[in-house]
């Protein structure tokens, strides 16, 4: 597993790699970062809060991922967690308006 700082290269790796349209290296990426900070974070505070968008914003990359990869379902499952993890969010947010019309649309 990745510590911190091998976490945050693979999630803006995962980034970059859905900037370029590789979809599968993105949600390898993203999500080898993501369990890797996730048991990071698990040892400072179990739960994400409001103030870590970063960590949420990087959710919401895998789901864009997982849905250009045609992979609907994991999207759909992770388009939920995002907004889950963003209830407490601005509502105008701009990525949580489009996880929420995403995962309505799948």
């Amino acid at each position: 597993m990745p510590e911190a700082t091998e976490s945050r290269t693979l999630l803006r790796l995962g980034a970059l790699h859905l900037e370029a349209n590789q979809p599968r290296k993105a949600i390898d990426a993203l999500r080898t970062g993501l369990n890797g900070l996730s048991v990071v974070r698990q040892r400072m505070a179990p739960l994400p809060g409001p103030g870590d968008q970063d960590f949420v914003f990087n959710w919401y990359r895998l789901a864009k991922a997982y849905e250009s990869a045609g992979e609907q379902g994991a999207a759909l499952e992770t388009y939920r967690r995002v907004l889950r993890m963003w209830s407490d969010a601005d509502q105008d947010f701009p990525e949580l308006i489009d996880a929420g019309a995403r995962s309505g649309a799948l």
